[in-house]
């Protein structure tokens, strides 16, 4: 006998609706006749089989090894082996198939041990109707057995994965029994304690909080405030100090919630315990920082009240040297010119004596508009509205677009903060004059976010901001910028092309402005 796996399907064809679930059996079987009147019984009994009749160990073992079956039916005898073998082949392969014993005779001993080994089931040859349901039967309890292992199977992964979540936690957990014993604690736990394992489970938590913990106030943690029965212990983010075992203490955070089960009993509490000594160091770091930087804003602040006040110092002395000195020999020119033509009164006519006359009077209005632009003192006396209004006028009369003022200011600011206000609207007021060709400005003041607001609009030619044109000016508005940065406030620059520029700014009130 050559041939080692016999395969057959049978002829009957059962309409689905009556069919019973496939079965794919293999059939242990030295007679082919007999291995048929199996497969006859179970059509008969309407499963939609198919099946494979072997009869050596070693077709035996490569059909087992293809893992394609869900049935095994065996004779107890045969040729060469016994179903014993046939049993220890599925446990050596590690094959959970299902297995029952079809046998014409067999002991009750044999059968026993058939049991034992690992058989589900045995029918004689000659009750064949008792295969199906024995069948059925073990494929439901296979069922159910499949899947009890794998509920085991994912109950052991999930406890695993929570044991590795756990145990690699940077935070310490430990958990608390109904009965208030300490029954487990992670590895970050023992470390931050100080303690083994073994030392600490089973000890009372209360005394471990009170030992161990204390509040930021050096009094002991009190755990029996909590109702560890019922409702369980329950707290959130609580800082306290932890005492290790070696009596040196670490500032943490402990938290604690009840642990309900599915049926709504109480399970005991989990406590998280988290080091923030690190958080503590990095805070003190952070504030010294801080501090530093606030020292170091501060000195900046000085260092700009001094640059400031000695550019205004400058500007003014300047100024009265430009009033004492310059614009008086400018004007006894003029007094003595006038003195000349009325000695001579022949220059009456001379053109180019009044050319000469003219020059020394526009010298004259020339210095005086300088000697507003480098410092004017309605500034000091009269506040940012007057400075304003004046040099407006000396705007318009410089070539200027005609300009007006809308003041709006409820609280004057103080002298820094007017000086800031003054500069940046006179650096904008140039740049519309140089740059815009505009027919038509507006200057507006008005208080706003405990500080002053101002902007400088016109109708001019318009830029694109951080265009290729957007040069123009660009010093100026660098210039604008910087000094309201100085001063803690902000300015913003809107302008489209053709229609206008709009230029608004802030700075803060006195007490917070850097250029007192």
């Amino acid at each position: 006998m050559t041939a080692t796996v016999d395969t057959a399907q049978g002829p009957e064809v059962i309409p689905a609706g009556k069919r019973k679930k496939a079965l794919r059996l293999l059939i242990v079987e030295d007679t082919a006749s007999d291995a048929a009147l199996v497969a006859l019984q179970l059509r008969r009994a309407k499963y939609d089989l198919t099946y494979k009749r072997v009869w050596t160990l070693k077709a035996l073992r490569t059909e087992i090894e293809r893992g394609e079956w869900d049935f095994l039916v065996t004779d107890y005898t045969l040729e060469g082996f016994n179903a014993l073998e046939v049993l220890g082949m599925l446990r050596q392969l590690g094959s959970a198939i299902p297995a029952i014993i079809v046998s014409g005779t067999i002991s009750e001993e044999m059968a026993v041990k058939a049991m034992v080994a690992g058989a589900r089931d045995y029918v004689m040859k000659d009750n064949l109707p008792r295969l199906a349901p024995a069948i059925e039967r073990e494929l439901a309890e296979a069922d159910s057995r499949r899947l009890r292992r794998q509920a085991e199977q994912d109950l052991r992964y999930g406890e695993e994965r929570l044991s590795a979540i756990l145990e690699n936690s940077v935070e310490g957990i430990f958990v608390i029994a109904p009965d208030g014993l300490v029954e487990y604690a992670n590895r970050s736990m023992l470390e931050l304690l100080g303690d083994k394992r073994s030392d600490l489970l089973g000890a009372s938590a209360i005394d471990l909080a009170r030992t161990r913990f204390h509040n930021v106030g050096s009094d002991p943690l009190d755990l029996s405030k909590y109702a560890l029965q019922g409702a369980g212990l329950r707290a959130q983010g609580e800082e306290v100090r932890l005492r290790r075992a070696d009596a040196s203490e670490v500032p943490v955070t402990f938290s604690a919630a009840p642990i309900w089960m599915s049926d709504g009993s109480f399970r005991g509490t989990v406590v998280t315990v988290t080091d923030i000594s690190e958080l503590q160091r990095q805070a003190d770091e952070l504030r010294r920082s801080i501090d530093s930087l606030r020292q170091v804003d501060a000195e900046r602040r000085q260092l700009v009240r001094h640059l400031v006040k000695a550019g205004e110092d400058e500007r003014q002395r300047i100024a009265e040297d430009l009033h004492d000195d310059t614009i008086q020999a400018i004007t006894v020119v003029g007094l003595r010119l006038g003195l000349l033509r009325r000695r001579f009164p022949v220059l009456d006519g001379d053109e180019q004596y009044q050319r000469l006359e003219q020059a020394v009077t526009d010298a004259v209005a020339r210095c005086r508009s300088m000697l507003f632009d480098l410092h004017p003192r309605a500034l000091d006396t009269e506040g940012i509205g007057a400075a304003l209004t004046g040099y407006l006028k000396n705007f318009a009369g410089a070539g200027g677009p005609l300009c007006e003022l809308e003041d709006e200011l409820v609280i004057e600011p103080d002298s820094a903060a007017r000086v800031i206000l003054f500069r940046i609207t006179q650096e904008a007021l140039v740049n519309v004059r140089k740059h815009a060709r505009a027919g038509h400005a507006r200057v507006k003041l008005w208080n706003q976010d405990h500080g002053f607001a101002c902007s400088v609009s016109d109708d001019g030619v318009g830029f694109e901001p951080g265009g290729s044109d957007s040069g123009h000016g660009q010093l100026g508005l660098t210039t604008m910028q910087e000094r309201a940065s100085q001063a803690r406030g902000w300015l913003r620059v809107e302008s489209i092309p053709g229609k206008g520029t709009d230029i608004q700014f802030w700075i803060p009130e006195s007490s917070d402005v850097d250029t007192a």
